[in-house]
């Protein structure tokens, strides 16, 4: 079987060797859907010496270290997987990688695999999905801590008029708060206590008033936290 080359798309050697691996497997996934390959892709055919012929001698390793990058990218993403009992290069575009259609379509599932959703809390996932594939960071993390505060709100039946920073001293107030384990030391109670009323108070509360704008990663570190933080909320109206 013979391949055109992926040359043809990317000429510029250096553009390749600069590449990250997903922005390279971006393009392996374009280049092999320009093909209309109909069933069966060949990793080792787009890494081949024949195929990429006209690469000086001292470009050619690093150009098919960089290519198998981007094809190992492609597989850990779902997005490409091996041919069933085969052991040669041969993948095969999965039917997630058939749905990504444009740059828009890419980045999108770029953005959906940076944030873990099997560690979300089904409330949390349900409310900032939508405006992290848009890049509404900030918004995503303000939807993760609204709910929080949400489901705190309705479980203790407190007033619409109670911010979300005594709203938490209240419910986890370590003498008498309702979602506080009086099986827990005193210092663990006070300090859950902190802990919620402080998030509400750093997080929550800051993000109209926040000079830049968060960064992916710190979006779905704080979404995260806001998770476990459900999570606890929802271990302590299940123990009631």
């Amino acid at each position: 079987m013979s391949l055109p080359s992926i040359l043809n798309l990317i000429p510029d050697t250096e553009s390749i060797l600069s590449l990250e691996p997903e922005e390279l497997g971006k393009s392996i996934l374009q280049f092999w859907k320009s093909i209309e390959i109909e069933s069966h892709v060949d990793s080792d055919l787009l890494c081949s010496a024949d195929t990429l012929k006209g690469l000086a001698f001292n470009e050619l390793k690093d150009v098919q270290l960089a290519l198998m990058e981007g094809v190992n990218w492609l597989q850990s993403a779902g997005l490409i997987a091996p041919v069933p009992g085969e052991r040669s290069g041969r993948r095969f575009i999965t039917r997630r990688g058939k749905e990504i259609e444009s740059n828009e379509d890419f980045e999108k599932y770029k953005m959906i695999q940076v944030l873990p959703r099997e560690l979300l809390h089904f409330n949390i996932r349900s409310k900032v999905l939508g405006p992290f594939l848009r890049g509404d960071y900030d918004h995503a993390v303000f939807q993760a801590y609204k709910a929080i505060e949400v489901e705190v709100r309705e479980y203790i039946q407190a007033n619409d008029k109670i911010g979300p920073v005594p709203l938490m001293r209240d419910a986890f107030n370590s003498d008498n708060g309702k979602l506080s384990d009086p099986s827990e030391d005193e210092g663990q109670r006070k300090s859950l206590e902190h802990i919620f009323a402080g998030v509400m108070g750093y997080v929550k509360n800051p993000q109209s008033h926040r000079h830049h704008p968060l960064e992916p990663n710190e979006a779905v570190e704080l979404i995260v936290f806001a998770s476990h933080l459900m999570k606890i909320v929802e271990h302590r109206k299940e123990a009631e």
